[in-house]
């Protein structure tokens, strides 16, 4: 419905996941993912082609790469031992 070329239509589909193995340029273009960051009590969104430093190719691990640190957005992994 979204994509139909044949009935344009203003409308967006925009959905939020903490599920990184959904990070997969298989299934989604570089265009479509955004992380999110939390700066100073603001909210920042950056999207995947907007890193300057950054081109990924279509065979990188995108999972294994943002969650090496590689991206913003990396979530705050905490080891427990003793339990």
């Amino acid at each position: 419905m979204y994509l139909n070329v044949e009935e344009p239509n203003q409308s967006q589909l925009i959905f939020s996941t903490h599920e990184s193995r959904l990070l997969n340029l298989k299934v989604l273009r570089k265009d479509e993912v955004y992380f999110a960051a939390s700066k100073d009590g603001q909210s920042m969104f950056e999207r995947l082609d907007e890193y300057e430093h950054d081109n990924p190719r279509t065979d990188l691990n995108l999972e294994l790469a943002y969650l090496s640190g590689r991206y913003t957005g990396i979530p705050n992994i905490v080891n427990v031992t003793g339990i």
